[in-house]
């Protein structure tokens, strides 16, 4: 079972951030649609106000994880919200996310 940020990255404001590509792909609005069906994930960057729990099974994949910056502007609406970094994710991930995207895909499958 996928935690509330397992959740929050798939359909909320999350970027999946394929480094090391030129593909980038996010699962908000209508761009879900548009996302590929097969994942090659080493490294994501997560973009949220708050870092997942260390007992969220989808971050445990990655063996490193680096807050790169965040959001200190006080009138946005944004202020407080972090640019995360995780880094040499296993296979495990590529599987998850699919699996994840299959899902949400499905609801708009006659």
């Amino acid at each position: 079972m996928m935690s509330k940020y397992s959740v929050a990255f798939f359909i909320l404001s999350i970027v999946i951030g394929l480094l090391l590509t030129s593909k980038r792909n996010s699962d908000n609005g209508s761009f879900l649609l548009w996302m590929p069906n097969k994942y090659n994930v080493k490294n994501l960057i997560l973009v949220a106000h708050d870092i997942p729990d260390s007992t969220d099974i989808v971050f445990q994949q990655f063996k490193k994880m680096t807050i790169k910056d965040s959001l200190n502007y006080p009138l946005a609406r944004e202020t407080g919200v972090k640019i995360i970094l995780y880094q040499n994710g296993n296979n495990k991930v590529n599987g998850m996310i699919e699996e994840s995207i299959a899902e949400m895909k499905n609801q708009f499958t006659r």
